[in-house]
């Protein structure tokens, strides 16, 4: 059963990007029950389903350069759906290049293929690229086009993010300058990498709020003249956002993209840019507004380690993530890290949500997923179960000088608890007496993970203690 958010996020889009790489046919033993039948139904409200597909490239052994036509027009997407996404252009060779354009100008004319759709996905730049001048046209010229990626990460405050958005974004600027008449025929790809904690993630600022930094997006397409015509707007990717911001993303197509409005939908909702509830919640001013309570003298320290930020998961460039509070567990005794949350609006569902990891795993390069004795406790309220969760992961991202390799980083946890306010203020407490009580722990991938013993654990490392208003659970649970 679809969830509220994804319901949401389909009534309020007009076009779905799906897998199927390499399928020839929708095969039902391959599918969940009734997806052939809702596929069905979408088409006919006239609504498109775009398959993917990847870029064939010269020296790979499959498909090959020569094949790329053969291979493109036996895709599902070309074949029984509404068009093919072709992954990704931007790093191609010249001598590869004619091969594409003249697989798209086959692919275009083929009278059993016309009506349907190429989308090439691209680098922000691509369109400033010479050599793929004629491809691009080419797409243009049967209705196709182009979908450059732009996938941004958050920035610490409001001023900085809009001057990185506008920065980003004259990408497509140049690109019509160079290209009149490119706008009508690009799919503009935004980013919404905020559900997988290990990979990718674009929320990478604890004192940022996320929704706000996708909003901004869509209010500089919807008020700048000179995106005037765009075609349209999609999300990298969806099945990876956590569901409150699908749920968000839909309330954005609805607010801009259909009903045409220019005012910042945030802003008319009370949402503000920074997060103010913790204070200092990265440690980039040192302890400053935390109370530590020591189990032990330096039991308890503030340390750095290098690249963490962005080998935890998140898209953060040094320093950005990469402080961290050192618990040193003593048998029978307990670390404290605590702190007034401030500004709360009883009744107001938030999320707290909290990073951990094994800090002797982390220096020492293992790569063991287990459930890490973090506990968190705010007063004066209950979490609700059903949200609540903690995510036992391996991270994609590589950090060097242990984890080298992209797609076998190291592990952490994911700590996410929602609750309702009972107060303007309550004291948050975090401590190495964990993990947290009744709080669900797995992971994406269903990947098993071990319970250590909790003298196993010899010292944790915490950072990223973001605690942000969250729609309420019944628009996206």
């Amino acid at each position: 059963m679809a969830s509220a958010a994804v319901k949401s996020f389909l009534r309020n889009t007009n076009m779905v990007m799906e897998g199927f790489d390499n399928a020839y046919k929708l095969k039902k033993e391959f599918m969940a029950p009734g997806v052939a039948e809702r596929i069905a139904a979408w088409r006919r409200e006239g609504r498109k389903v775009v398959s993917h597909a990847f870029r064939p490239r010269k020296n790979s052994q499959e498909p090959g350069l020569e094949d790329t036509y053969k291979y493109l027009s036996s895709r599902i997407g070309m074949t029984e759906l509404d068009g093919l996404a072709i992954d990704e252009f931007g790093n191609e060779t010249a001598d590869e290049v004619p091969a594409y354009t003249d697989a798209i100008r086959r692919l275009r004319t083929y009278t059993r293929l016309s009506g349907r759709k190429l989308y090439a996905y691209s680098c922000a730049a691509w369109g400033l690229h010479d050599q793929t001048m004629e491809l691009r046209k080419e797409l243009m010229q049967g209705g196709s086009g182009s979908a450059p990626e732009y996938y941004l990460r958050e920035k610490r405050t409001e001023g900085e993010a809009k001057n990185y958005i506008n920065f980003m974004f004259d990408y497509l600027r140049q690109w019509e300058n160079k290209t009149p008449g490119s706008l009508p025929c690009i799919l503009m790809i935004l980013c919404c990498t905020d559900g997988l904690p290990g990979y990718y993630g674009q929320d990478t600022m604890a004192n940022a709020n996320y929704k706000v930094f996708l909003d901004l997006q869509y209010f500089m397409l919807a008020n700048a003249p000179e995106f005037n015509g765009l075609r349209g707007i999609a999300h990298w990717i969806v099945r990876y956002a956590r569901p409150e911001t699908v749920a968000w993303l839909a309330m954005l197509n609805r607010h801009y993209c259909i009903d045409g409005n220019t005012d910042l939908l945030s802003k008319r909702l009370g949402m503000k840019y920074g997060l103010a509830h913790v204070k200092n919640p990265d440690f980039t001013s040192g302890t400053e507004h935390w109370r530590l309570e020591a189990a032990e003298k330096d039991s308890m320290v503030l340390t750095e380690v290098k690249d963490w930020g962005f080998g935890r998961g998140t898209c953060n460039a040094a320093p950005d993530g990469d402080a961290v509070l050192l618990m040193k567990r003593v048998p029978g005794k307990v670390n404290r890290l605590c702190q007034t949350l401030t500004g709360l609006v009883p009744g107001k569902w938030y999320e707290l949500q909290v990073r951990v990891a094994d800090y002797d795993d982390i220096t020492t390069g293992k790569r063991t997923r287990k459930l890490l004795p973090l506990k968190a406790e705010i007063s004066g309220v209950s979490f609700d179960a059903e949200l609540c969760s903690i995510d036992v992961y391996q991270s994609s991202h590589p950090m060097q000088p242990h984890y080298p390799r992209y797609n076998d980083g190291p592990c952490a946890n994911e700590l996410a608890l929602f609750f309702k306010a009972t107060a303007e203020s309550s004291e948050l407490v975090l401590s190495d007496d964990g993990p947290t009580p009744g709080v669900k722990a797995g992971n994406y991938v269903s990947a098993p993970f071990e319970t250590p013993k909790a003298e196993d654990v010899k010292s944790l490392m915490i950072n990223f203690i973001q605690l942000q208003p969250v729609l309420d659970p019944e628009n996206w649970n």
